[in-house]
């Protein structure tokens, strides 16, 4: 049996809140997030929307005591450079389509937040404990997309989560991250996820034993009050 840390009364609570406040299911979409559908490549960032492209990390199934926390696959992060190592993170990145939310958009209502699933060998001292998840908000063209670029005028809005993993392979534990007010100038979001070495930079080999899952994307519209929203995200974290 699967263990999952994020308590059931809590996420429950949690969800109940925002739909209630937002009054929409979510029509922004994460394709292949949990890995059954296609593989992820390793051409550098993503240039069309769909596809999870960067450093490039092998869709496998339950392998090393580790069952998929959905579905029969799941991704495991072993490049830290584009097909190859060298650097200090395995990066995953997509780009999402926003037209379903313009209006929202428009009027600066919109609020995005996501999440993922993570899980490890329990390993050894050396073991690397770190995954993140990132969302941003760019204007432009995805056929552009970069998550290196730092132009304000191009990258909008950024905000980022991570977690130390445990040393439980049974136990998928979920890294969220929300994004308030979605810039109203956004034309496109996109999602990264990765794994870093954070206790052992550059070893060989490099990570390989950290597994991710279940990428999901939500959406609210508020007109957005700080003290209420900065209960909800305590819990969201």
């Amino acid at each position: 049996m699967r263990v999952f840390k994020t308590t059931i009364s809590i996420w429950a609570f949690l969800i109940c809140m925002l739909c209630s406040m937002s009054g929409s299911a979510g029509p922004l979409t994460v394709v292949n997030g949990g890995f059954e559908t296609g593989p992820t490549y390793c051409n550098s960032s993503p240039t069309t929307y769909g596809i999870w492209s960067y450093d490039g990390a092998p869709v496998v199934a339950a392998e090393n005591g580790i069952t998929p926390y959905e579905g029969s696959h799941m991704v495991r992060f072993d490049n830290t450079l584009p097909c190859a190592s060298g650097a200090e993170a395995s990066e995953l990145y997509q780009t999402l389509d926003v037209s379903s939310i313009a209006a929202d958009i428009a009027t600066g209502s919109a609020i995005v937040w996501a999440e993922y699933y993570v899980n490890r060998i329990a390993g050894n001292a050396q073991t690397d404990t770190e995954f993140d998840i990132w969302i941003a908000a760019f204007s432009g063209s995805p056929a552009n997309f970069n998550p290196t670029i730092s132009n304000p005028a191009i990258r909008l809005k950024v905000a980022s989560s991570l977690i130390l993993s445990d040393a439980n392979p049974q136990t998928w534990e979920r890294v969220g991250v929300f994004l308030d007010n979605v810039p109203v100038a956004t034309t496109y979001l996109a999602i990264g996820i990765w794994a870093r070495e954070n206790v052992s930079p550059n070893s060989s080999p490099e990570l390989g034993v950290q597994y991710g899952d279940a990428v999901r994307i939500y959406y609210g519209s508020i007109a957005t009050n700080e003290s209420t929203w900065g209960s909800i995200k305590a819990l969201y974290r």
